[in-house]
């Protein structure tokens, strides 16, 4: 009996002309032309205003987790079902991942859930568009707005996925990708932040990257960035 396979990671020649271009490169660290033109493609396609490339989608969200100054006594919301790394993103700033029950229609966060889990030490939602579905935006925007908590979203597996005609990953204050091979587009590894804003604590990144994250993003901290980069 033949298999179905979960995924099939796709190669053309293109890719192997490619490589050979980098490898004949003096750049074999990034920020180099490829990561250009790949952060320019996915910029034009998703419409974010601004995105780093990382090494996976798990840097991604250890690198959210630190912009938004997450630490002791802060709770964050995640899905009971999802990839580790939503979580211990989270664990590893010394925060609490409040894992709540998804949806069994779609495999998501459900909502009704997340009313029920959310406290006054609340500070996230880590939401995770499984499969490339979305989660219910219609339903936990608005809940999440009337509480002041903010939207981070995972979106792994949601390359090319929309929500109301819009991109998903665009609707959060941050949001990660995945380029590992089991994804829609795939390198092996790697992934990327996106924000759709940012503040002038950002200037150091887009100094050392050429990238550039668009407009003031009030909940980016320019401490935690500054450490971050020293860490670099």
């Amino acid at each position: 009996m033949d298999l179905i396979r979960l995924s099939q990671p796709q190669i053309s020649d293109l890719e192997r002309i490619y490589m050979d271009r980098a490898l004949a490169s003096a750049v074999w660290h990034g920020d180099g032309s490829f990561t250009a033109r790949a952060t320019q493609w996915l910029l034009d396609r998703t419409g974010a205003p601004g995105a780093l490339l990382t090494p996976s989608c798990t840097h991604a969200l250890e690198l959210a987790a630190l912009l938004l100054e997450l630490g002791p006594g802060d709770e964050v919301i995640c899905p009971s079902f999802t990839f580790p790394s939503t979580v211990t993103a989270v664990a590893l700033r010394g925060a609490t991942p409040v894992l709540v029950d998804v949806d069994p229609a779609t495999m998501n966060l459900d909502v009704d859930r997340v009313a029920e889990a959310i406290t006054e030490r609340t500070r996230a939602v880590f939401a995770v568009h499984y499969g490339g579905v979305a989660v219910d935006l219609d339903r936990l925007l608005p809940l999440l707005d009337r509480a002041g908590i903010l939207l981070v979203e995972d979106n792994a597996h949601g390359i090319g996925g929309y929500w109301r005609g819009r991109h998903l990953g665009t609707f959060g204050v941050l949001a990660t990708q995945s380029w590992h091979d089991t994804k829609n587009i795939a390198c092996g590894e790697g992934g990327w932040l996106e924000g759709r804003t940012s503040r002038p604590c950002l200037l150091k990144i887009e100094m050392r990257t050429g990238l550039h994250f668009g407009d003031h993003n009030p909940y980016v901290s320019p401490r935690c960035l500054r450490q971050l980069l020293l860490r670099s």
